[in-house]
């Protein structure tokens, strides 16, 4: 990745001191010196271990490394260190590397031939010992790789003094890329100058849409500056209220605009349709006045380009064949243009890097904002500075808030409602979440939500997380501190500071419609019992806390009681909620949502409330909550979260019977054993009633002994959470919850077998299960392959019997094979109908890389030989861990690098987390990505190293890997392992063409009758005898076809069933 993050040295200077120090590279020092060219060459250190870490540094810290490879260059492992170092950042940093071949032939280096073979015949016979193998191979890996790079040859250009200037320009041409030219106003937008030209280049007609300040004006103006020259005619529209269409077409024609005109006429377009015409519209909010031309565009010439900007992306659907959205800029650009504004150069002064640090920080890289606040602060003194900061977090400033303010300026009231809430109550909130309560304040949010997207007014994540840029949000605080600026009680909404004034002096009115409040910021607050009876309009009431306090009484002077809130209550989060119940009498029916953790609530009201429009009740950690009230009212329930409701007596049977109910959270309620509510009669109950449930955590429930045979009535379940509890066994029906991703059972102690599972199952956490004896065929994951990981783990289940330990084995072997089929339908479908890449993980006890890993060494390397490319889909990784005494207990992975001759190293990550181990354990997986690129830089020798590393990659040496493994996927494999699985015809014509578009090979899938007649009688036989065994356990063909591959397979399963 390319960097311009300034460093300490221009060029690092690679060299063989004892061949080119007094002469070739002595001269180049000073020619380089001369320009000015900031170059580290190693006069002043002696060679010795203890320079290499200040070596290492200098090479990181350079834009530039020249690499002088002379005769004698490979009999130095100095300089093949510090070519390996200069390649890996050449990977990582973007560095530029020049090598220069003095009186040396590139092919010596590239091959290894003459002094090179050598010097390496050399190193083997000197050094010896397994690790130098691994050094060996880096170091030949790193001559290739480097001799492939353009450089400067002796034998092309013999004159000295030439090669040298020739070098010299060509590291000033490569330096000036990495200092690029900062002219006010164009720091930063080059690379998105690039895009969005690259943009024209494929699309006649193109949107650039962003928030207001973000750049988008000056993009466009740098754009149409540097290509407009390009074109016949062409034209900026700076300002659509003053310019009309006929001013554009005359000006495009370059005619004066006659008293009367009709223009937008097919003649007008006809007379244009000749000329490469280049037109901008730019910070459009209405496109009427133009709409002729956005829809007549494609009548001009081909070649003809038109850009529009706006705040408003619904402006462009439609009328523009991209949109490219302006996102906000990153710190090192920010830092950059902000410092050309207040001190007119690229980099602060180092008594304010910490002041232009948080300036920076409030502007949340919106260029708009970093000019302002740079030209604002220019010339002052520090004491003005902190003031200036200190003042914006309270009062934004006014030149920004204005141009913000136009998109919210073009809101409807409704949808203003729906921006000032989100940016009080619900950012970083679920869109569906907000949705839900802002509808209950009928708001038509679902519209509205998406109105304030086009206008870039908020943004929804890819996980549907609805965000708000920084200074959007201040707008939001400040357009409501303007509804009255001197008096908090007249504002619809309140926030800290203004909701402590308002209720300490019990002020509350009808005009306040929410509140917010951080209770960890607040200390000695008097609370009135009649404070939010006054408050006749409150929606949102929101008492939290950022610091995590279990209670408020520590903030809080409370009264004795609290009079009712009102009756619009929508929303109330109160954390640490001190008193025993909701004020009386509580009126419930436009609630959506009660957020009570940590509270001191025993009930939450008596009776039965009219719960319309109820969706969720958390009232988790309450550990005095003792009956849960009656939810038969609640026809919209969607979850509930009870987790160390420790006094928990009595569940209602509402709650039992709701087949709305999607989220059931029982963590830790010990005392539930006293109704019974745990045991199994009662969850039968409980099970047929609630269909809908997609999320069932039991966890910690430890008078949870066994689940009843009717769990498969919760046909929509997705996540079962058992940890902690004393289950025995798993029914057998579990197998049948089709829609089952997670299975988690860590630390269920008295679990001791493990029927089959379902085929969607993502997550199987056996973990700790101290008495787990058995475990069924588990090949039933191997049947769907729908995007997903499949990480399945029985750490520290050391009871496992060797027949278990061998179905888990080869059922997840299976399992990476079917993965591997998958992916290959995967790549050649694309990411058209949203299939992603499929892979696997294992961990279970043993000391042994398994037997199917065909490639394997009792070394933490191994280099092996690729088959054809045309022939490899992939590979299965497999590592051996002896845990040691100060291994970490989280934050522990495994860390694969795969070393390349050509192309260098490369690297992934087991994703799972391997810490806590109490014996050996094997791990094997399956990554496709890694797989892709050893694909993408294949070449027939490759060599694996494996570490244990921690999250910032760091290695813990004192981790112990005994074995580690490699096994290739083959065509041949997969076909055989896949050949009697079930499939469709669609699915293994899929299969043929994505092998055939992959590898050039042709497979054909055979049937049974194609077999010769001895063998297919065979097979015959033994499907009789399969049939018979598995009619107790399953009537899938699937199943059944699965067991046929190991009849024939290559890979010779031998399955125990």
């Amino acid at each position: 990745m390319s960097s311009n993050i300034p460093k300490k040295y221009d060029v690092f200077l690679s060299f063989r001191g004892a061949d080119t120090r007094t002469n070739f590279t002595s001269h180049l020092y000073t020619a380089l010196t001369h320009k000015s060219i900031k170059t580290f060459i190693d006069h002043q250190l002696n060679r010795g271990e203890y320079v290499w870490p200040t070596l290492a540094k200098a090479i990181r810290d350079s834009h530039v490394s020249i690499v002088v490879f002379s005769e004698n260059y490979a009999s130095s492992t100095w300089c093949l260190k510090e070519l390996v170092k200069i390649l890996e950042c050449r990977r990582e940093q973007g560095q530029v590397v020049i090598p220069v071949f003095y009186k040396v032939d590139p092919t010596h280096i590239r091959n290894q031939s003459g002094s090179y073979e050598k010097a390496f015949a050399k190193h083997e016979r000197e050094l010896g010992g397994s690790r130098i193998e691994l050094d060996v191979f880096k170091w030949k890996a790193a001559l290739k790789e480097a001799a492939n790079i353009s450089g400067w040859d002796f034998q092309t250009h013999r004159d000295e003094s030439h090669v040298i200037e020739n070098v010299v320009n060509d590291v000033l041409q490569k330096l000036q890329l990495r200092y690029p030219t900062e002219l006010k106003g164009l720091v930063g937008t080059e690379k998105i100058c690039q895009k969005v030209e690259l943009l024209l280049k494929k699309f006649s007609v193109i949107g650039i849409w962003g928030m207001g300040g973000i750049g988008k004006s000056t993009i466009a103006k740098v754009l149409f500056e540097k290509i407009f020259h390009k074109y016949d005619n062409v034209c900026f529209v700076a300002n659509s209220k003053e310019y009309s269409l006929d001013k554009l077409f005359f000006a495009l024609l370059k005619e004066e605009v006659p008293p009367s005109n009709v223009v937008g006429s097919a003649f007008d377009m006809r007379r244009l349709s000749s000329k490469k015409v280049f037109i901008v519209l730019d910070d459009m909010d209405s496109l009427d006045s133009f709409e002729f031309l956005c829809r007549e565009y494609g009548d001009l010439h081909s070649d003809s380009k038109l850009i529009i900007t706006t705040r408003d992306r619904q402006l462009l659907h439609e009328r523009v064949e991209w949109i490219y959205k302006v996102k906000k800029w990153k710190n090192p650009e920010s830092l950059k243009l902000f410092c050309l504004e207040a001190f007119k150069k690229r980099h602060p002064p180092k008594r304010y890097q910490s002041l232009s640090e948080s300036a920076v920080e409030y502007a949340g890289g919106v260029p708009l904002a970093l000019k302002v606040l740079g030209s604002y602060l220019h010339s002052k003194g520090i004491d003005f500075w902190k003031s200036t900061l200190r003042k914006l977090n309270e009062y934004p400033n006014e030149k920004i808030q204005n141009v913000l303010k136009v998109s919210y300026n073009g809101l409807d009231d409704l949808e203003r409602n729906i921006f000032l809430d989100i940016a009080f109550f619900f950012k970083g909130k679920k869109k569906d979440h907000v949705t839900r309560i802002l509808d209950a304040c009928r708001f038509e949010a679902t519209s509205g939500i998406e109105v304030l997207e086009d206008k870039a007014l908020i943004t929804i994540s890819n996980s549907k997380i609805i965000q708000m840029h920084d200074l959007l949000h201040k707008m939001g605080l400040e357009i409501v501190r303007q509804e009255c600026k001197g008096d908090p009680r007249k504002r619809s909404r309140l926030k800290d500071n203004e909701a402590r004034e308002v209720i300490e002096k019990n002020k509350g009115t009808d005009a306040i419609q929410g509140i917010t409040l951080d209770l960890s910021q607040i200390k000695d607050l008097v609370l009135h019992a009649d404070t939010f009876t006054k408050m006749k309009s409150l929606r949102f009431l929101k008492f939290y806390s950022t610091l995590g306090q279990s209670s408020s009484n520590t903030y809080l002077n409370l009264p004795e009681t609290l009079e009712p809130f009102s009756d619009k209550l929508r929303y109330i989060e109160w954390i640490g909620y001190p008193y025993e119940s909701l004020p009386s009498p509580f009126c419930a029916k436009l609630l959506v949502e009660i957020h009570m953790p940590r509270s001191n609530v025993k009930q939450l009201w008596q009776g039965i409330q009219e719960l319309d429009n109820l969706e969720g009740i958390d009232l988790s950690e309450c550990k005095q909550f003792e009956e849960f009230p009656d939810l038969s009212t609640a026809p919209r329930l969607k979850w509930v979260n009870l987790s160390y409701c420790e006094s928990l007596l009595y569940l209602h049977p509402s709650i039992l019977s709701s087949d709305t109910l999607v989220t059931l959270i029982l963590d830790r309620c010990t005392n539930l054993k006293r109704v019974k509510v745990i045991d199994k009669q009662q969850l039968l109950v409980l099970f047929d009633g609630l269909r809908s449930l997609k999320i069932l955590y039991l966890k910690d429930c430890s008078y949870l002994f066994e689940l009843p045979d009717n769990i498969s009535v919760l046909s929509q379940l997705q996540e079962l959470r058992l940890d902690g509890s004393n289950v025995k066994r798993l029914p057998k029906s579990i197998k049948n919850l089709q829609e089952l991703e997670i299975l988690s059972l860590e630390n269920c102690k008295e679990l001791q077998n493990l029927p089959m599972l379902p085929s969607l199952i993502q997550y199987l956490g056996a973990i700790n299960c101290t008495s787990l004896v058995k475990v069924s065929n588990l090949n039933t994951l191997a049947t769907k392959m729908l995007g997903m990981t499949k990480r399945i783990t029985f750490k520290n289940s050391l009871e496992l019997d060797g027949q278990s330990l061998e179905h888990i084995m080869e059922s997840l072997h299976l399992t990476m094979m079917s993965a591997a089929f998958d992916n290959v339908l995967v790549r050649i479908r694309g990411a058209v109908n949203g299939y992603n890449y499929n892979s696997v993980e294992l961990c279970l006890q043993g000391s042994k890389v398994p037997w199917q890993i065909t490639h394997k060494t009792t070394k933490s390397f191994i280099s092996i030989e690729l088959p054809n490319r045309s022939n490899l889909l992939g590979l299965i990784y497999s590592v051996v861990l002896s845990p040691a005494g100060g291994m970490k207990k989280h934050g522990t992975k495994i860390k694969c690098k795969c070393h390349f001759a050509e192309e260098g190293m490369k690297e992934a990550w087991l994703s799972s987390d391997i810490g806590g181990l109490n014996s050996d354990h094997v791990y094997v997986w399956y990554d496709p990505f890694h797989c892709d690129s050893i694909l993408k830089y294949y070449e027939p020798k490759v060599c694996f190293e494996f570490c244990v590393a921690n999250d910032e990659g760091e290695v813990d040496g004192s981790i112990c890997i005994k074995e580690c493994g490699i096994r290739l996927i083959s065509v041949s494999d997969v076909q055989s392992v896949l050949e009697e699985l079930n499939l469709d015809s669609n699915k293994k014509k899929d299969f043929e063409k994505g092998v055939k578009l992959e590898t050039g090979q042709k497979i054909t899938f055979r049937t049974i009758e194609q077999y010769d007649v001895e063998e297919s009688n065979g097979i015959r036989n033994q499907i009789g005898n399969i049939r018979e065994e598995l009619s107790e356990e399953s009537s899938s063909d699937n199943i059944i076809g699965m067991q046929l591959i190991t009849l024939h397979s290559s890979l010779i399963y031998n399955l125990q069933l």
